[in-house]
């Protein structure tokens, strides 16, 4: 029996359209190493080690850098014209965008440059990509480079977008299977809805909507329960840590923009809350940026009419969005897999 292989041709296709519209010229192997390197994209890893990869490619990318503040570009190393020590260079980058940096290719004639960049803009300014990306179209005949950035947007798809406006998904599915990525808006607006001062609830909602997608890129694994601020420990999750004082995230945020020793703070602190989540079990923080606890787990299944499926971690949280509490705000998922979701236990507006 002859057995037929199947190609997806048209992603193919599709990138080299996107590539040519964008003025980005590519040797053919290196394109080929690429587009091997972007198969690979969604589920990642390195020593067992989950890695959300973001990618930069095109020319002349320091221009790309004069209108972003505090940034920083770090030629690592040169590679070959033809990619074929690609996987290697992206191998030994591609590690550090777990911690925020953004590994780039740089087309340099016959020389290919690798290295990593990032801007450090606070922890609510506008991030990299979102300076860099944002042109006015009567300003693209103008500009002297070329780029692209490819990062992933779940553990099935990666999206690809250019200056010049293109744009493209990739899925790498069979079928759509009504996979949704997390709504972080709802997550930050839950998060801050204790926060009474309008300007510092803003403050703080435009930091962890951008804070939460970072974060994930870190935690290999989790369930946070946000709670009402008059929340108290109930029996169905006394088993955990639950914290004598409370650490509070928001405080040091608030200040982090204006003085350093508050940004070093809330560096911390904000570090400290993605260990937390690390860890197993359910990490739990109130509705004023208190945090509770961590390492709790729930001491019993709650019956449901709900079908319940997936691993240990996804049945936790499916059971927790079932447990009826009225200070319970709503319940976030990640999965090592890079699976996630947010859902309001009690559709809060």
């Amino acid at each position: 029996m002859d057995l037929k292989k199947i190609h997806y041709s048209s992603t193919n296709n599709k990138l080299k359209n996107l590539l040519k519209e964008e003025k980005i010229t590519l040797p053919p192997k290196f394109f080929w190493r690429l587009l091997e390197f972007l198969a690979k994209m969604c589920t990642y890893e390195e020593e067992e080690i989950k890695i959300k990869p973001c990618l930069f490619l095109g020319y002349n990318l320091k221009l790309a850098l004069r209108g972003v503040p505090n940034s920083c570009y770090f030629h690592i190393t040169n590679g070959v014209r033809n990619g074929s020590d690609l996987e290697k260079k992206l191998k030994a980058l591609v590690p550090f965008c777990n911690n925020g940096w953004t590994v780039f290719i740089n087309i340099n004639g016959d020389c290919i440059e690798y290295g990593i960049i990032r801007a450090f803009t606070g922890p609510r300014g506008l991030t990299l990509s979102e300076v860099i990306f944002e042109i006015d179209d009567t300003q693209l005949p103008e500009i002297e480079y070329g780029l692209i950035e490819a990062s992933t947007i779940s553990k099935y798809e990666i999206s690809i977008r250019g200056l010049r406006k293109n744009s493209l998904i990739i899925d790498f599915r069979f079928f759509n299977d009504g996979y949704k990525s997390c709504n972080y808006e709802y997550l930050a607006d839950d998060m801050t809805s204790g926060i009474d001062h309008p300007l510092q609830k803003q403050f703080l909602y435009d930091t962890f909507i951008k804070f939460m997608p970072m974060a994930s890129r870190r935690v290999h694994g989790t369930i946070l329960l946000i709670v009402k601020d008059q929340y108290e420990k109930e029996s169905n999750l006394k088993d955990g840590i639950w914290l004598e004082d409370s650490i509070n995230i928001f405080s040091p945020a608030l200040g982090a923009e204006d003085d350093a020793r508050s940004g070093q703070i809330f560096y911390g602190i904000s570090g400290l809350f993605v260990d937390m989540m690390n860890v197993d079990g359910i990490t739990v923080i109130d509705n004023k940026g208190r945090i509770l606890g961590f390492h709790i787990f729930l001491n019993k299944e709650i019956k449901t009419d709900r079908m319940i499926n997936g691993g240990a971690r996804r049945r936790a949280a499916l059971n927790m969005l079932n447990l009826f509490n009225p200070d319970h705000l709503g319940v976030y998922f990640l999965s090592q897999d890079g699976d996630s979701f947010y859902e309001r236990k009690y559709n809060n507006e």
